[in-house]
Formats: C-alpha cells, structure tokens, sequence
C-alpha cells in the first residue's frame, strides 16, 4: 500500500484508560484483499484530537507491519496495545465512501415515484417501524 511521495508519519494515540473509546473505525486486511485503513473518525475523539482522519492507510500498528494481517489480527493488536497505539499512517491511501441521500423534503415531486413504471413492481417504503412491530390488544 506504501505509495512513494504520499505523506506517511507517524501518529500516537494515548487515552487514560480503556473505558475511553479510540473513536474510529477499522476497516480492510488480509482476509479482505485491502489494505487496512481508517474507515471512520469520531469527532472529538482521541483518534480526531491525534490527528487521524478517515482514508488513511494503517502501515504499521506499534511498530507491526499490517500488510499481511487480517482484520482480526489486527484488531487485537491495538486492543493489546491498551492505551498507547503508535500507526505508521498513510495519508489519503483509501478513499472512503459515502452514499448519497437526498430527503425526500428536497425533491420535486416530479422526481418522486409514487407508482410502478409499466413492467416493474411498484415502489416498497421499508421503515425501522416494520421490523419492530408489536401487537397491541385493546381491552
């Protein structure tokens, strides 16, 4: 994942004590065919306040190579790490995607679809409301 001429540098995370999240989100490895990277920084989290950013490349963890771990491997270092995390980091090796999502406040409703074209089934709106239904009995 090493690119010549990007930016690497190292970046040192330290928290008082493992009650206090790192705040990001690991994503690839080995086991995925890419490279191991940041997918998610919280903000205000010790990963923001040390400078880790979402899209960077994790090249080592406390001096590892990460190359050829796999996503839980590599979990377990940091998680052995305990309160110190030293990253050898890439800046902007991956990028990071996001999906677009207009409101439906934001459309005309010539661009809302309220009925099937001819030849496809008609439009389905899923909420979270339908996966946690509950029967209510009135007495």
């Amino acid at each position: 994942m090493a690119n010549p001429g990007a930016d690497m540098f190292r970046v040192n995370l330290s928290r008082p004590n493992s009650s206090v999240s790192w705040g990001f989100r690991l994503q690839g490895g080995a086991d995925f065919s890419t490279p191991l990277s940041i997918q998610l920084v919280q903000p205000n989290s010790v990963a923001e306040q040390s400078g880790l950013q979402a899209g960077d490349g994790i090249l080592q963890v406390n001096g590892l190579a990460t190359e050829t771990l796999d996503h839980e491997s590599a979990k377990m270092e940091i998680i052995r790490a305990g309160n110190q995390i030293e990253f050898l980091v890439q800046r902007g090796a991956v990028s990071t995607w996001r999906p677009k999502v207009t409101p439906m406040s934001g459309l005309k409703p010539s661009e809302l679809q309220t009925h099937a074209l001819p030849g496809e089934a008609p439009p389905i709106q899923k909420t979270s409301l339908a996966s946690n239904l509950q029967v209510v009995i009135f007495i």
